[in-house]
């Protein structure tokens, strides 16, 4: 799932087909974490990102009542294309845009 505000071009998130709140109630870890860097390695490639960042997100919804926080267990997938990427902060891209990083990362 892309990112609607991302830190970079192609920023998307993973989210086990389970719903867990908890990365502790998750049934397969070892299944789940090789799933994020198989779609890490194989969308920031297409992205020609040389490098990304993961981070997970657990309770984090717990700390605060953000709507953008799911209380679902889920990888952020942040492609990396410069050092200045490591400093951005998340900004919201238009529609357009979206879909055309949407194109890039499903095409073959």
């Amino acid at each position: 799932m892309l990112v609607l505000h991302p830190q970079t071009r192609g920023h998307f998130i993973v989210f086990p087909k389970s719903h867990f709140s908890n990365i502790k109630e998750l049934e397969n870890k070892e299944q789940f974490f090789r799933l994020v860097i198989k779609l890490a390695e194989e969308k920031t490639k297409r992205m020609r990102a040389p490098a990304y960042v993961l981070k997970l997100n657990n309770n984090v919804y717990l700390l605060d009542k953000d709507t953008m926080h799911v209380g679902h267990i889920h990888a952020h997938v942040i492609p990396m294309y410069s050092k200045e990427d490591l400093k951005r902060k998340p900004k919201q891209i238009p529609k357009k845009e979206l879909s055309n990083i949407k194109k890039a990362l499903i095409s073959r």
